[in-house]
């Protein structure tokens, strides 16, 4: 299973972005920010089944937020791979 993972510094923005992907119809889930992310703890989003495309233009529209990094991530043989797409 692979998703986008969106690193919030704020809890309320990451509640927004996750309400504003579920009105578009698309699959979120608010999360643990994972320690593999390395960008500190706190809350973020699991985006599934879209692109990074929809997923930089949704932070576009909410902007201003606080985002703080937003991440690729894919299973294998049940380890995380995450790849850092912005910060």
């Amino acid at each position: 299973m692979d998703y986008i993972l969106v690193a919030f510094s704020s809890r309320t923005d990451a509640m927004r972005f996750k309400e504003s992907a579920m009105a578009r119809s698309i699959n979120a889930n608010i999360t643990a920010t994972p320690k593999g992310a390395g960008v500190g703890c706190g809350l973020s989003v699991k985006v599934f089944g879209v692109g990074v495309d929809m997923v930089t233009a949704m932070i576009r529209r909410l902007s201003p937020i606080s985002v703080i990094g937003v991440f690729s991530v894919s299973i294998r043989g049940g380890h995380s791979f995450i790849r850092t797409i912005a910060k």
